[in-house]
Order: structure tokens, then sequence, then C-alpha cells
């Protein structure tokens, strides 16, 4: 180990990159809900019964919310949060794993119904 790590003067070592990678975990999960909302909406794509697109607009609408949720509370004030400020947020979270739920019981009704 190196000389700074020895110390245990309870600094963090990568101040200020904890909320980095909890934006850029957030926007990973917003892409992700884009690219299934994408498949989704393309495997519709001609499907004669006008619900057939809607778990892929679900989900391209959700990646929207998530990506612009994660753009205003990590770059809308000019700066990130710093490493003391908590960057857990349980009911995004909640509401993230809700719309995943949501989004692959209606996928998996689509395919069982044969839209």
């Amino acid at each position: 180990m190196s000389a700074d790590h020895d110390k245990d003067d309870g600094e963090v070592p990568d101040e200020g990159l904890q909320s980095e990678r909890t934006y850029l975990a957030w926007q990973r999960t917003g892409l992700a809900f884009a690219a299934l909302g994408a498949l989704l909406v393309h495997s519709a794509n001609g499907q004669r019964h006008p619900l057939a697109e809607a778990p892929g607009l679900f989900g391209l609408t959700i990646s929207a919310a998530i990506l612009l949720w994660t753009i205003l509370r990590y770059h809308g004030s000019g700066t990130a949060p710093k490493s003391n400020h908590d960057t857990a947020v349980p009911r995004m979270a909640a509401a993230v794993s809700a719309a995943t739920v949501v989004l692959c019981l209606s996928g998996l009704a689509l395919v069982l119904v044969g839209l």
C-alpha cells in the first residue's frame, strides 16, 4: 500500500467520484430503458392492434424521464453534488423498479397474446 492509503484521517480518497459513478449508473439505466423501448416499438411495427406499441412507448418515456432527471440532478445546478451529498435516492430507485416490472409484464403479455 502507498503512504496515502496508510493514513487514517477519515478523508475519502476519491472525493467527488461517488456522485459521478452514481450519475453514470443512472445514465446507463436510462439508456437501457431506451434500448428496450426502441426494441419493443420496432418489434410492434406493423401490428394491427393499437396497443402493440404501448410497452415500447412506455419504455421510451421512462427513459426520457430518467435521463432528464439525472441531468437536472447532477448537472442542472452547474456543479455535481459533492461526495458528502447523499447520492442515494430511494424513491427514484423504487419508481424505476416498478417501471421495470410494468415494462416486463406488458412485454410478456404482448408475447403471450401474440401481438
